[in-house]
């Protein structure tokens, strides 16, 4: 009896490792696509400009992979990085918008 019941435990013990694995497996795309929306939020709210918002994501994302795309309303983005952001700049007096997208990945 008590070699079913090590079996047992060692099976849960197994299960319980594989979960884990596989949770800190998938956490590694989610940070880094939390990472670049805090990062754009971040810099669209001190940015005074589409040029100066790349910079500050270039400051906030240092260390992570990633790329940022200032694009024209129309252009077309194709990404080389799973998870993207983006928002459109307006600038209020001439009317110009500029989109600001940020992708990131593990």
């Amino acid at each position: 009896m008590r070699h079913l019941e090590a079996a047992a435990i060692g099976l849960v013990f197994a299960i319980a490792s594989a979960y884990m694995v596989a949770l800190t497996a998938r956490q590694g795309a989610g940070a880094s696509g939390v990472g670049a929306q805090r990062a754009l939020a971040w810099a669209l709210l001190n940015a005074q400009s589409p040029e100066n918002v790349t910079r500050l994501l270039s400051v906030a994302l240092n260390g992570t992979s990633y790329e940022v795309r200032v694009l024209s309303p129309g252009e077309t983005l194709e990404p080389k990085l799973p998870l993207c952001y983006g928002a459109v700049l307006v600038n209020l007096t001439s009317g110009v918008e500029k989109i600001v997208v940020v992708c990131a990945g593990p």
